[in-house]
């Protein structure tokens, strides 16, 4: 036995939410500090000696000091970093009066079904047995 069928089904709800909430505390808080401390800097200016050579003389290699301009430098001392501890809070009310949402929609959606399919004969005769074997109703 074949059987073919076709059924369409369609509709569109609404759809209508609402929603309220209390009013929402939050607070946030962290703690602490930083230092930087470092030790002198000094800075000091060493002999710098200035020579002349002088081709003529030859002992000592001719070279001859004539004067020095000091030496440069400059030393600073480690930096110490150092985390100590602070307070720092913030806090407040996120909606005081509360929250609300609305939401309203409408959903429109089709549904189409093809059934083209086939029975065995064995299982179609049983159903029509059995069917037949029931005695009918005589009406008043």
């Amino acid at each position: 036995m074949k059987v073919k069928a076709h059924a369409v089904m369609q509709g569109s709800p609404e759809l209508k939410l609402q929603a309220k909430c209390n009013p929402i505390g939050f607070e946030v808080t962290a703690d602490g500090s930083l230092k930087l401390q470092t030790g002198p800097i000094a800075a000091e200016i060493g002999e710098i000696p200035i020579t002349l050579r002088i081709p003529f003389l030859r002992r000592a290699g001719g070279v001859r000091i004539v004067g020095s301009i000091g030496a440069f430098g400059v030393r600073v001392q480690p930096i110490d970093a150092e985390l100590r501890p602070i307070a720092l809070r913030i806090g407040g009310t996120l909606g005081k009066d509360g929250l609300a949402c609305d939401l309203e929609g409408r959903i429109g959606c089709k549904t189409e079904v093809d059934l083209d399919a086939s029975i065995p004969a064995k299982v179609t005769r049983v159903a029509f047995d059995v069917a037949e074997a029931e005695p009918e109703e005589a009406e008043p």
